[in-house]
């Protein structure tokens, strides 16, 4: 399994942003990541800890996006490569979305102009 099954990133603020993956099994013979991807040079991603507790076996994967983006939505994914046979490649969605042309970062507000009013 995987945890979460997708990444959002809102690079709202112009800071770098870090999220973890954790691809988790639990089978008597565990699948192991051998590495893990990214389908842009804007998402970087790293195996950084395996672990394996009560018969559970996690492996941990850090995601980093940089501070400035582009003012759009992206989509974005990591392929995890693994030693199972029938889990041999993972899809993980990347979401991101950059600040859009008139957002204030510094209070976290839209600063649009206000709505114009029609009138019949």
């Amino acid at each position: 399994a995987v945890h979460p099954r997708a990444l959002l990133f809102y690079q709202l603020d112009g800071q770098e942003s870090t999220q973890q993956v954790a691809v988790v099994d639990n089978r008597a013979t565990p699948l192991n990541v051998l590495g893990v991807e990214s389908s842009s040079q804007m998402v970087s991603a790293k195996l950084t800890e395996v672990k394996n507790e009560g018969g559970v076996h996690t492996a941990t994967i850090l995601v980093t996006v940089p501070a400035n983006v582009p003012q759009q939505r992206i989509h974005e994914f990591l392929t995890v490569r693994t030693d199972d046979k029938e889990y041999g490649t993972l899809k993980i969605p990347v979401m991101i979305e950059g600040r859009k042309i008139g957002f204030s970062s510094a209070s976290g507000t839209p600063n649009a102009p206000p709505a114009t009013q029609i009138r019949k």
